[in-house]
């Protein structure tokens, strides 16, 4: 953890039972997959990180392109521009 940048930390419990120095790495692989942390994972590997607020994805990429009728327009223009298809990127509502 200390030579990363976590977004977040969650909680796993190493086993079920009250002893110490135990440890179920099914159970904690278990809790992993439930809470959706393995899913995050390979997403992020698959090169799907990037989240950015549509203001501030605007204000970084809108010098591809010429003056248009406002920010929604240009945010699908952006996304062409740059050559993303519509299985390679989705425009949220936020």
């Amino acid at each position: 953890i200390d030579r990363t940048q976590p977004h977040w930390i969650r909680c796993v419990k190493p086993h079920h039972s009250n002893t110490a120095r135990s440890f179920s790495g099914k159970e904690v692989m278990d809790q992993l997959h439930y809470a959706g942390v393995l899913e995050t994972v390979k997403i992020r590997q698959a090169g799907y990180a990037m989240r950015l607020l549509h203001e501030d994805y605007w204000k970084r990429f809108r010098l591809l392109l010429s003056p248009s009728q406002g920010m929604d327009a240009d945010l699908r223009g952006i996304a062409e521009a740059l050559g993303f298809q519509k299985t390679h990127c989705q425009i949220g509502k936020t």
